[in-house]
């Protein structure tokens, strides 16, 4: 009996000193969730690199210190500064938690630089293909030092966030592969947007990157469409405002269906975009309808929110067409695409300049709302 006691304590004492040497060894590492990347202020040929990574000591309920600790280091070759931060944090450094990495403006407009950040990352088996890339407006570090809700891991924040299918195209949820191959194809790529102002973080928007550098930084409502007529939007809202806010209309829409269609009339491209939305009203306020207590369900009220929204959605994407067209002169609505694979001979015509052919295309944009039930009245 005293040697089966015995035999307990000794496999008890076992399992607890493994778990103790399993937690420090878990310590003594900084597992790495967010990077950024800028230039270094005031010298042309050097990156700085901010990283963050969690404090382990923090985590529980008697956790002690900052859930996170921010470091940086600066130097001429990336994948040396990456080799040496282990001798900053005093730690075993692992990379295979990275979640996000965040490119500073200035360095995302140097077309060297930006291009060598991008076969590092190709080339590094240690970020993986499947991590975020956002451009910051303005330096990442910035990003990377302030605080998220709740002061959590802001690569875990935003790896979370990017997974929600409730972001409903406020951003263009872009990885390290989805850049790579978009920049391989037609040199031309869309990532998301965040910036720092007035003590909040803002992820919404994009970036243009054509060449491999920044061109353009688009707001959220010419992301959205950009989004629609590439369909890759998971859901949306639609709203409808009038006399100062008597009258609104809310839609939530739960798909788009886009269709294209290429014309060539008189030697002029013509590119048709049939857009079918299904969704329902989730808000809805006629000062018209109270008064004289007008059923929402009628049909008639229907098909005139119907007319409404379809107006309104044209607009938009008419607008941001126009803007990518004469302001932008950038095909990220993936025309070329569509061209080289459906119409292979009208392609191989105007491959060459294509750049000026995009700005001379007709575009034909036509949308039909069905609302298929009733949410919210008032």
């Amino acid at each position: 009996m005293k040697k089966i006691i015995l035999i307990i304590i000794i496999i008890i004492s076992f399992f607890i000193n493994t778990a103790c040497w399993d937690k420090h060894e878990m310590e003594n590492r900084a597992y790495i969730t967010a990077i950024g990347m800028d230039k270094i202020e005031g010298d042309s040929d050097g990156f700085k690199v901010t990283y963050e990574y969690p404090n382990l000591r923090a985590v529980g309920k008697n956790g002690q210190g900052e859930p996170k600790f921010i470091i940086s280091k600066s130097g001429k070759v990336l994948s040396k500064i990456d080799r040496e931060i282990g001798t900053i944090v005093e730690k075993d450094v692992f990379f295979n938690h990275l979640r996000v990495i965040i490119i500073g403006e200035d360095l995302a407009k140097d077309k060297v630089k930006f291009s060598q950040m991008i076969e590092i990352f190709n080339r590094t088996p240690i970020t993986g293909r499947k991590v975020i890339i956002f451009i910051a407006k303005g330096r990442a570090e910035d990003i990377l030092n302030s605080n998220t809700v709740g002061n959590s891991l802001l690569g875990r924040y935003l790896s979370d966030l990017s997974e929600r299918k409730t972001i409903g195209g406020k951003y263009r949820v872009t990885t390290i592969s989805d850049l790579s191959k978009d920049l391989y194809r037609s040199n031309i790529g869309l990532v998301g947007k965040i910036k720092y102002e007035k003590n909040n973080m803002v992820v919404e928007g994009s970036s243009i990157i054509k060449d491999r550098k920044l061109v353009e930084f688009l707001d959220q409502k010419d992301t959205r469409t950009i989004l629609i007529l590439t369909e890759e939007i998971y859901n949306d809202e639609v709203t409808i405002m009038k006399d100062s806010g008597k009258y609104i209309v809310n839609y939530i829409v739960g798909e788009y269906k886009v269709e294209k269609d290429v014309k060539v009339e008189n030697g002029n491209i013509n590119f048709i975009y049939d857009i079918k939305t299904e969704g329902y009203i989730d808000e809805y306020l006629d000062p018209k309808t109270i008064k004289t207590d007008s059923d929402l369900l009628e049909g008639k009220i229907i098909k005139n929110i119907e007319k409404q929204l379809d107006e309104k959605i044209k607009k938009s994407i008419i607008n941001t067409i126009d803007k990518l067209q004469n302001e932008v002169g950038v095909d990220v609505l993936k025309v070329e695409d569509h061209l080289r694979k459906k119409e292979p001979e009208l392609w191989d015509r105007v491959k060459d300049n294509w750049e000026n052919e995009f700005k001379e295309i007709d575009f034909t944009v036509n949308v039909n709302t069905e609302v298929r039930r009733i949410g919210l009245t008032k």
